[in-house]
Order: C-alpha cells, then structure tokens, then sequence
C-alpha cells in the first residue's frame, strides 16, 4: 500500500464503468484533460510549473492559466510535443511513460486513467475547448463505505451536470498517521486522532473529515455550563476522550490575570481570591479584570495584532505619529467596547486608516482579506491559489475597489483605475464570491459585514483570533489562514464561538468574558508523563498546555512586580529560547538585582523571618506559597550568614528567569 503525505498526489481507479466518458458534447481542455496534469505533478513549482518550467516545456503553475498551457502542449516548438495521427507516440506520453529519458521519472501507467483522457483528447486533434460552454459551479467528496468519490459539477450551456472526476483529482491528508488512501482509492484508517481528505479539481477543493475515536465514544453530560462548553465537550466526546481535571484556584488567578491584564496578581488579589467562594470567585476576578485599565492595555495590543499596527519601538520616526494615532483610536474601541463589525467597517473600508497604510491596491486588498476575512489572497496575485478557491481574477478585481478615487471636478481627471498587467485593460471592481449579498463597487464592500456570509467570516476570524490570545494558539493555524485546505481542530467549537461574538453584538468584553469563565479556559496545564494519550489530550484541548510569555508580556510583568523597566529586545525572535538567553545575558535585570532597588528588596528589609519572606517572595512572584520540598531545599541557604540577603536575592532573580515565571500555565 502507498502512503503519501500533504504534498503528495494519488491516482485513484474508476468508480463506475464509463465515468469519465463524456456523457453531453462539451469538452474543455482545462477540465477535461489539465486536472490530470495537475494530478501527476506536472504542473508543480518543482515540476514544468517552475519558473521557466522544465527541459524547456513549461506549464503554468497548478494549471493557474488553461490558455498559456494548452500553448504550450499544443503549439509550442512547432507542435513537438504532440502527434495527432499516432496519439501514443506523442512525446507527452512516451516521457512520462518512461519509454524516452524524463527527468521527472516515470509518472504514467497505460492502466491510469490520465492516459486514455490524454491519448483520447489527442485523437480528438487535441483542441482548446468543443460544444457548449462549460463551467465548474461545485466540488464535493461522497463516502460510500470505505471509497471516498470527488464528484464536479458543471454548468453546460443551460443544464447543470455532475460528473464523477475522481481520476483527474489531487488528493492529500492533514495526517497521514490517521487516514490514508490506498492506491486503488479505499479509505484506510490508522491511529486514533482526526485527520482530513483533501481533494482538488481544477480550482475548487473539498474536503472530508475522518475520526478514529481514542475510545469509545462517550456520553454527553447532562448539562454544560456554556454553548462554549457544550460544543468542546461535544468534540471530545466523539473523539472518545475524558476532558482534564481543572486548574488549582492559584494556577486559574495567574493565568487569568496575565491574560487579562497583563500582568501578575499581587498578594492582596492571590488573598482574596483564596478567601472567595469558590462558585463566584472566578466570575468575580473576571468581572473586575475587564474593568480595569490593565484589560484595555492588553486588548489594545491584540487589536493592534488584528489590524496589523506595529509596536511602536519598531516603527520608523516618521511614521510613529500615524501609528500612534491609529492606538488611540483602538484604545477608545477598547474602552467603550465597540462593535468590532462597526470598527472594522471604519478602518477597513478602502479610505479606512488601516487599509490606506498600503499604497498598492494589490496589498490592500490582501491585509482586507487577512485581517477582516481570516484569509490569505497572496498567491492569486500571480496565479489561482493553489490551496484555495481564489482566482487571479477574482484578486484583480476585489483588489480594483481599492484603488483611490481621484478627484473628478467638471473637465477634471476620471477616477483611478486599475489596470491588468496581463491584457492592458482596465479592472472591474468587484467583491470576492463570497456569497454575500452586498451589491457592487466599494457600496457592496462597505455592506459586506451585513451579509450572512461575509459576517461569518469576519466572526469566526475574530474568535479564533481571540481564542489565539487566551489559549496560545488558534482553532485555525495560521490564525489568518481560513480556507477548506486548512481545517480548524473542534470546528464546531469555532462554529459556536463565532455564534456567541454575534450574539454578544461583536462586542469583545462580554465575549472574553464567556470564554473566561468556560470550563474549557480552566482546564489544568500539567502534563501527565506516564499517560501514551496525553499529548493527544493537549491537541485536542482535553487539557492545556502551558506556553511561553511574549516578550512585551515578560517585560510588563518583570515592570510591574519588580519595579524594573527591562528594554526591549534589540532583534525580534520567533524563538523561545533566544528569547530566554537574551534574559539571562541581558545586564538590565542583573544590575537591577545587584543595585538592591527592586520590590524584593523591600522583603529582605522588612520581613526578618526567612520561612515567612521566602512565602511571600513566592506569592509575589508565582503567585503560590512554595511547596513543602520548595522550602526544605532553600530556607537552609537563605539563612547562611552573611551572605543571607545576597542568596535571597539571587533566589529572586533565579524564579524571574525560571520557567515557570515566564509561563502561562
């Protein structure tokens, strides 16, 4: 049995006999005879699909351009490539048959199916398109058992036609270790875990979800505390996993803390919250952190992230005071919780702050699609996306409502224009088929947000943005990456949470707020080594997992416990653990300690009993009393002399840099 991986391609049997035959008189080359291209690699970058193709045959990449490819086979070098009277001894089969030297090896069987589309279209004289004109409306995988079916749907003239394509169809998996396809086209599972079957025909995708529970899939409670709730433990359920215990009440005050406020609890909060109701306690914290300007700070920031405004410290001077203006505007969306829908349609809308920080519409068009979307429209730029629906048509024109208008006084100049680089004509403006209902030109953009399907879209980009920030990664990664291809973990769980952000009216304070108060936010982070599912528990949210804090985070923490402002790290890194030697050989933090002038210096001060400073170092700085081991191991060398108050502060300076400080657990 071949397995393949995310990049690899299938050839699937025939499901029924003649299910390729042409069934009405439409032909056309790129539905017809291109999938297969794409299907045995030929048109891949690393394949004829490169830049300047392969041994001087050259394909358009993923067949993103029928025209130019049926060029290319048909005319090319004086036709070479193709023999019209005897098909099979056309160079376009005998190479990937192997029978003449290919440097892509061999990539055709006389028994696959791409050979008899290709030696029938070459009988037929090879031509463009025949008959009625012919469209691809849909793409949708059927399971029957065990076999898994692509089947198109074609408008022909006036009639719809649905054809069985999963010959000429790509393949993939999300994981491999779960599902697989076998070579004469079964559907196989493996390991326990969920996994995706992706299809791709010409450019449209399907795809379809496969489970192998870990378990046998368990009972539903009675009653969940939240739709949020339900629908996480809806997944688990079908997945056949228990969901973890809940976090110690000391771990849930950190985590919500920073989370919320950016920052660590003081003592007086760890107090209290120790001494509140354990029913009310949570909602309480909650309640009080979105109230106060710590939240607005924090959500500033993801706003920032969302609409793609930079730190300041990483901006040019001169363009500090647009940015900054930009923050203000967030902070007040923040403070008086505004609508996110109303926010985005102000700062998106092709005169919108944001958008008009890019000067090209191209690039406009595509932060729109990321930031407000959740998708990414890059690659239609220069051809059909690959791993999506976008065409490179669908880009010039959506990219078209961006350009700006020109002034058009009476004799005045006309408004701007955006012209195809490809043709020299002039673009249609026009939204992206969405399925909305906005209307045309920039007045439908404006309403897209009204319609059912772009509010969806413009939703669940939010919650999972949010859900992101809360738990350390999306449902959908990366976080701007929504498409088919690319399907969240627990999709109904993002379904929900983008149901609650409408619900809520797009406001982001009660919408943190229920996932705060969720028992999915309280699950315990500590892993269980001795448990073979537990790192399958953490993928699949049955626990947490801890993770790292941001470097802007850390900073703000180490500010706001210890009195010491730590610069910002002089090269951005994508790496925790730069981050963490940048910590540990930064002199800001060292001399801080070594000075005597941080807050902890006021516990060697003021507090004499070693037992009772070494509690409230801990309760200060991980918001916990140590534990019994803890104490045993370090009061013998806190209280050695001398040197006691050294080795105290050095204990300090050693919880700032440890792990546990810098995570969110």
């Amino acid at each position: 049995m071949a397995r393949f991986g995310t990049q690899a391609t299938l050839a699937v049997a025939l499901w029924a006999a003649g299910a390729d035959a042409q069934e009405h008189d439409a032909f056309a080359f790129r539905y017809d005879v291109l999938p297969h291209l794409q299907r045995l690699g030929c048109s891949a970058a690393e394949c004829h699909g490169g830049a300047g193709g392969r041994g001087t045959f050259e394909l358009s990449l993923f067949g993103s351009d029928p025209w130019a490819d049926w060029q290319a086979i048909r005319r090319h070098r004086d036709a070479r490539r193709v023999d019209l009277r005897h098909p099979e001894q056309s160079l376009l089969l005998r190479k990937p048959l192997r029978e003449l030297r290919h440097g892509g090896g061999r990539r055709l069987s006389r028994d696959d199916p791409a050979y008899a589309a290709l030696t029938a279209w070459l009988g037929r004289g090879a031509p463009f398109a025949e008959g009625p004109e012919k469209t691809l409306e849909n793409l949708r995988l059927v399971r029957d058992g065990a076999r898994l079916r692509a089947l198109a749907r074609f408008g022909v003239g006036t009639d719809l036609v649905e054809r069985d394509v999963t010959s000429a169809t790509t393949f993939s998996v999300t994981d491999e270790r779960v599902a697989r396809l076998s070579d004469d086209g079964v559907l196989e599972t493996g390991e326990p875990g969920e996994s995706w079957v992706l299809a791709r025909f010409a450019h449209r995708s399907a795809s379809c979800r496969v489970v192998v529970p870990f378990g046998e899939p368990l009972e539903l409670p009675d009653a969940a505390s939240s739709a949020i709730d339900a629908a996480w433990l809806s997944g688990l359920a079908e997945l056949g996993l228990e969901p973890g215990p809940e976090a110690p009440p000391e771990r849930l005050l950190r985590r919500l803390t920073l989370d919320l406020a950016g920052r660590l609890p003081t003592p007086a909060e760890v107090a209290e919250f120790a001494a509140s109701p354990p029913a009310t306690r949570v909602a309480d914290l909650v309640e009080r952190l979105l109230s106060s300007d710590d939240y607005v700070a924090v959500f500033e920031d993801h706003l920032a992230e969302l609409w793609e405004v930079p730190p300041p410290h990483t901006v040019e001077e001169r363009l500090r005071a647009r940015d900054a203006a930009l923050r203000a505007r967030l902070r007040r969306a923040v403070v008086e919780d505004e609508p996110l829908d109303e926010l985005a349609r102000e700062l998106a809308a092709p005169d919108g702050r944001c958008v008009q920080r890019f000067t090209d519409p191209r690039d406009r068009a595509e932060f729109y699609g990321r930031a407000v979307l959740g998708v990414r429209l890059g690659c239609a730029r220069c051809h059909d996306h690959p791993l999506d629906r976008w065409r490179r048509s669908e880009h010039l024109g959506f990219a078209a409502l961006f350009v700006d208008e020109r002034p058009a006084p009476e004799g005045g100049m006309q408004p701007g224009v955006l012209f195809d680089e490809a043709t020299g004509k002039a673009v249609v403006p026009r939204l992206l088929p969405l399925g909305a209902d906005g209307g045309e030109g920039r007045a439908g953009l404006r309403r897209l947000l009204d319609g059912p399907a772009g509010q969806q879209r413009f939703a669940r980009n939010v919650a999972n943005r949010i859900v992101a920030a809360l738990f350390g990664r999306g449902l959908v990664e990366p976080v701007d990456d929504h498409r088919d291809t690319n399907p969240p973990i627990h999709g109904r769980l993002l379904d929900v949470l983008a149901e609650r952000l409408v619900a809520n009216g797009f406001r982001l304070r009660p919408f943190v707020a229920e996932i705060a108060r969720s028992r999915l936010y309280a699950l315990d982070s500590t892993p269980d080594p001795g448990d073979a599912l537990d790192r399958a528990r953490a993928r699949y949210l049955a626990r947490r997992e801890a993770r790292p804090m941001s470097e802007a985070l850390y900073r703000r923490a180490v500010a706001r416990t210890l009195d010491v402002e730590l610069p910002p790290l002089p090269r951005p890194s994508a790496s925790p653990l730069a981050e963490q030697l940048e910590r540990w050989n930064g002199a800001s933090l060292r001399a801080a300690f070594a000075s005597g002038t941080t807050s902890v210096d006021a516990l060697v001060d003021f507090v004499p009993d070693e037992a009772q400073r070494l509690h409230e170092l801990f309760v200060l700085l991980l918001a916990r009393a140590p534990r019994p081991e803890e104490s045993a191991a370090l009061l013998p060398r806190l209280s050695a002399g001398d040197d006691a108050h050294r080795a105290f502060r050095e204990l300090a300076r050693a919880i700032v840099l440890g792990r546990e400080f810098s995570s969110i657990r």
